[in-house]
């Protein structure tokens, strides 16, 4: 395959891959950062001349030298097999001789009832119906300040995600106690808005 080495070219490319895939925003900057870190780690060697031996030399200096958790030296193999399968279309050999970072063995902190009750207390207004919602519904950051009114059905008490991580829809359970904080918070934002058109056409708003 012929491919361009111009200055900005590969850049242009892995977005464009990226964006034609319908991958998220947050997966897109976290393959460019890895890719060029690895560029970075060869220096500035272009990944058309590099194979398997470099990814397998940049995943080993992550592991050994870097001391990275597994999940992270998983992400830098991820957006190395995406350059060169997606985007430069180059088919690689199976790597070998990769030392893989150990997983933790930490078991992960769970936050008792009274330490959620407590930081609910120290969280008001928008930012605490936020937390609320992403607590009760188990929603992610981005799923929680992206919700649409017509992603929630109160009748049926549920939430409809839209193209949610792995760009598949999913629904979780809207719990009842956050029903009319976010009814309140829908009227009020109706209200705002109706008050800013009405403004913008150079009325007072009442």
């Amino acid at each position: 395959m012929s491919f361009s080495r111009r200055p900005g070219e590969l850049t242009h490319t892995i977005r464009t891959t990226c964006r034609r895939r319908n991958l998220a925003l947050s997966t897109e900057r976290l393959y460019l950062a890895w890719i060029k870190r690895f560029i970075l780690f060869h220096g500035l060697k272009h990944p058309l001349d590099m194979r398997t031996t470099e990814i397998s030399e940049y995943l080993n200096h992550l592991a050994t030298h870097r001391n990275v958790a597994a999940s992270t030296q998983n992400q830098a193999l991820n957006a190395l097999i995406f350059l060169y399968r997606d985007v430069l279309k180059i088919r690689l050999k199976e790597l070998q001789h990769i030392v893989r970072a150990r997983k933790p063995k930490k078991l992960p902190i769970v936050l008792s009832r009274a330490e959620v009750r407590l930081i609910f207390s120290l969280t008001e207004g928008t930012n605490g119906l936020i937390l609320r919602t992403i607590y009760g519904a188990g929603l992610r950051i981005t799923e929680a300040v992206t919700l649409r009114v017509k992603d929630l059905d109160f009748e049926y008490q549920m939430i409809h995600l839209q193209a949610a991580k792995g760009q598949k829809d999913r629904f979780t359970v809207l719990p009842e106690q956050l029903i009319i904080p976010l009814k309140d918070h829908l009227a009020n934002v109706k209200k705002r808005h109706q008050a800013d058109l009405m403004d913008g056409y150079g009325q007072v708003p009442l």
